[in-house]
């Protein structure tokens, strides 16, 4: 028992210890983004498309809607709210939305977008790039329920020139008091799958809540086939990686609003993206248990450690206490 005891604590303590030190390294990565990419923002290189892809009355549905009215930019782009039947829920609301904007001075439009798939949102991002790609340089695509509120459309828009492809901005959840949206937003605020920071540890990876790519390269991505892939936004990145064009996060976040979720709904969405990693990026599979989801499997073997030597355990707790919380706070 004594030999069980030190190897699980020396695990413990070394596994506590590259979890505090790929902590700090997301941290230091994040602060360097934000000083690298703090310029100024220039004009689009032409004219933008913003598209809301919609599906269903969700909670807050008008509210971020009409969200963009509080968006930072120096020319209102057009907007696109768009569904993929016309016996959709989100209608009344797409068009009661869009005539109030409309009678606010913006260019609003609803349009019912005809393209097969079993990804919804990647179906509708495809036909509104075949349908309207010819008519702008620049498309922004923000979910129905992301508030634009304080969004610098400028700034995500900037560095899409030369070998940039695609900029996006790190999303964070706003929701209700529910026990899933509790859980929900301790792992998207309090693990280092935290997007604010996970864009600084996966440079490839792309989050489709709020991201704007110019249309020059979405229309060489093939996208009818992209309704086929779950994860339609770690795609979206694939294919531009592979034809050279980066993709970039803008040092900033976004507001997800969601409505009240059950525990149950929010261990489905995250299973959800489980099996997109296994299924579109296998080679990060591992990262999920050694990385994302520490406690359950770190913590037994500390105290198995403690058993051995109490100072063995509690340093492997003490260090993984501050791991997360560094990444709590950052």
């Amino acid at each position: 028992m004594s030999w069980l005891g030190l190897i699980a604590g020396a695990v413990a303590l070394v596994w506590a210890d590259a979890l505090f030190w790929v902590g700090l390294s997301a941290v230091y990565k994040r602060r360097r983004l934000a000083r690298r990419t703090r310029t100024p923002p220039t004009p689009p290189p032409g004219p933008v498309v913003l598209l809301r892809p919609c599906a269903g009355d969700e909670p807050h549905l008008g509210d971020c809607l009409r969200s963009v009215t509080a968006m930072r930019c120096a020319t209102r782009p057009a907007l696109l709210f768009a569904v993929d039947s016309l016996e959709d829920g989100a209608l009344p609301v797409l068009r009661a939305v869009s005539e109030e904007l409309r009678a606010a001075g913006w260019r609003a439009e609803v349009t019912v977008l005809d393209q097969p798939g079993a990804n919804r949102k990647a179906a509708l991002l495809a036909a509104a790039v075949r349908e309207r790609g010819s008519q702008f340089a620049v498309l922004v695509n923000a979910d129905s329920n992301v508030d634009l509120a304080g969004v610098d459309l400028d700034r995500l828009v900037a560095p899409l020139a030369g070998d940039v492809g695609a900029v996006w901005v790190p999303p964070v959840e706003a929701g209700g008091p529910a026990c899933g949206n509790r859980a929900s937003v301790a792992v998207l605020s309090g693990s280092l799958h935290a997007f604010p920071l996970l864009c600084a540890l996966d440079p490839r990876g792309l989050v489709g809540k709020l991201f704007a790519c110019r249309l020059d390269a979405l229309t060489r991505l093939e996208l009818e086939s992209l309704p086929d892939y779950l994860g339609e936004d770690m795609e979206l990145a694939r294919r531009l990686a592979q034809r050279h064009l980066e993709v970039e996060p803008l040092p900033a976040v976004v507001v997800s609003r969601v409505g009240s979720k059950s525990v149950a709904e929010t261990v489905d969405r995250h299973a959800r993206w489980f099996r997109v990693i296994r299924g579109q990026r296998p080679a990060l599979w591992w990262s999920l248990p050694l990385l994302f989801a520490t406690t359950p499997l770190l913590w037994p073997l500390a105290a198995l450690g403690f058993l051995y030597h109490a100072a063995l355990g509690a340093g492997a707790l003490a260090l993984a206490l501050l791991a997360r919380g560094l990444i709590g706070a950052a």
